[in-house]
């Protein structure tokens, strides 16, 4: 029998607490709001699931746990925090801009005027069909 992959099994129940968690906040939606965030969280709750169970079996990535390979994860994770922020600071828009540019330069996205076209032609996307068309505030 091959072993158990230790850190994918701790993994595998943190994302489920964080699953049930997430599942909680969305009692207080209002009507049929909670049902696609709901959906989400199924998909991630079976996608868990496949992972425990191979982590169970002994299949997958098996070490032990470096810290290196852990820090790109979380300079993601803090990228979205700094995202939500400014979010809350500057706006959609301009947050959403820095956020862009910001993740294709860690990407190493080249030619430069990609990363402008992109970014460009994802908020004017945005706009033309939230503000213009469904005339939401943003």
């Amino acid at each position: 029998m091959q072993k158990k992959n230790t850190q994918s099994l701790i993994v595998g129940v943190v994302l489920y607490a964080f699953i049930v968690f997430c599942w909680m906040c969305t009692n207080s939606f209002i009507g049929d709001a909670s049902l696609f965030p709901r959906m989400i969280l199924v998909l991630f709750a079976v996608l868990n699931t496949i992972m425990v169970i191979q982590a169970f079996l002994g299949k997958g990535k098996e070490g032990k746990f470096h810290l290196k390979d852990a820090l790109m994860p979380l300079a993601y994770f803090a990228g979205i925090v700094v995202y939500v922020l400014l979010f809350g600071w500057l706006g959609y828009f301009p947050a959403t801009v820095i956020m862009l540019v910001a993740l294709f330069l860690i990407l190493k996205v080249r030619p430069y005027w990609l990363i402008a076209a992109l970014t460009g032609g994802y908020c004017l996307f945005v706009y033309l069909l939230f503000v213009l068309w469904l005339k939401i505030h943003i």
